[in-house]
């Protein structure tokens, strides 16, 4: 297995240094998780105090070179007097990624620094734009990887030089842009509409000085409604869709809330939260992902699992990505907040 292992990371290595990479972002299953993440437009984009969400995701253990993915946010909305009933959100988002075993794979860490600008549009909808300034550092991991250089005719010596010079760790600067419609025009209705665009720099990724491997623009949409049946079921589907270079990703699903308070309490703003959802989602050629998830006040945890349906299941078994999403905000007591906002 280790020997696997090595040549996988070995073809890792050896691309980074004979041509270019059609890179792309991390991905994740629970978007509803990080809107800081989906769209900057969205820093901010809830009623309380602040609000916090982290993300672990754990991608095809079964396989030589699996993925990990933790991700951490932080966002508030900044109280402005002179914006009257205008708003603007200031908040961070940071995540570490690797791919590939320890001494193994790249591995990626990424922090921005994000704004947005939300105009009232009636007393129940909002226009927002944002904007995220990125440094992000990239490092390739080779100790367990071995080459041709290192072959001596009966085995491969780790302590024989590699015979390639590149420097494993690249650092880069990025930004991203993103606007979106949102709001609450009634009792049974909250919905979020957006569009997002990241790496207009196409900044040069590569860990070497042969060939560049210049980050592709990821361009994104999303939306999600919820509506509520009753006083205590809803319905709330979602689209996430992304497009960087060659590559498509497009995630879709439906979970269902049922609301186990004794009041409605269905915004962030509102206190006497307490609801469990269930259902799943799509992502297209890919994966079916079950979801599940229980808010009480402010605290929000959500699981999800990718069970893989591509061609990759003879590999992985059938067994993708477990994804846990944690989350709180600090709610406003109820009827102080006069910013009404979707609660997915």
């Amino acid at each position: 297995m280790l020997y696997l292992r090595a040549k996988v990371i070995a073809g890792l290595v050896a691309l980074a240094m004979s041509g270019p990479l059609f890179s792309q972002d991390v991905h994740f299953s629970q978007y509803v998780s990080l809107p800081v993440y989906v769209n900057p437009a969205l820093t901010g984009f809830h009623s309380g105090k602040f609000r916090v969400n982290a993300v672990y995701r754990d991608q095809w253990r079964a396989i030589p070179a699996p993925f990990m993915t933790a991700a951490l946010t932080a966002d508030a909305p900044i109280p402005i007097k002179a914006l009257r009933n205008d708003r603007v959100g200031a908040g961070m988002f940071i995540y570490h990624d690797r791919a590939g075993a320890p001494g193994l794979g790249f591995v990626t860490t990424d922090i921005r620094l994000q704004g947005s600008f939300m105009k009232m549009l009636s007393y129940s909808q909002y226009l927002s734009a944002g904007i995220s300034f990125s440094y992000a550092s990239r490092k390739l991991e080779y100790d367990n990887a071995t080459t041709d250089a290192q072959w001596t005719g009966w085995r491969f010596d780790e302590d024989r030089p590699i015979g390639e010079s590149f420097d494993p760790v690249t650092g880069f600067v990025d930004m991203g842009i993103g606007v979106a419609w949102f709001g609450v025009p009634n009792d049974k209705l909250q919905f979020l509409v957006g569009g997002s665009a990241f790496h207009p720099l196409r900044p040069d990724i590569s860990v070497t000085d042969v060939y560049k491997d210049k980050l592709n623009i990821r361009f994104g949409i999303h939306g999600q409604v919820q509506y509520n049946i009753n006083r205590k079921l809803a319905a709330i589907p979602g689209l996430w869709a992304w497009m960087q270079g060659p590559h498509i990703e497009g995630i879709a699903g439906l979970l269902f809330k049922i609301n186990l308070s004794k009041r409605g309490g269905g915004y962030y703003g509102g206190g006497d939260v307490h609801a469990i959802s269930f259902g799943g989602m799509f992502r297209l050629n890919d994966a079916v992902i079950p979801m599940v998830r229980y808010e009480y006040e402010g605290f929000t945890i959500m699981a999800s699992y990718d069970l893989t349906i591509s061609q990759l299941s003879r590999a992985n078994n059938g067994f993708g990505g477990f994804e846990v999403g944690i989350g709180y905000i600090m709610l406003e007591k109820r009827g102080r907040s006069q910013f009404k906002t979707p609660r997915f």
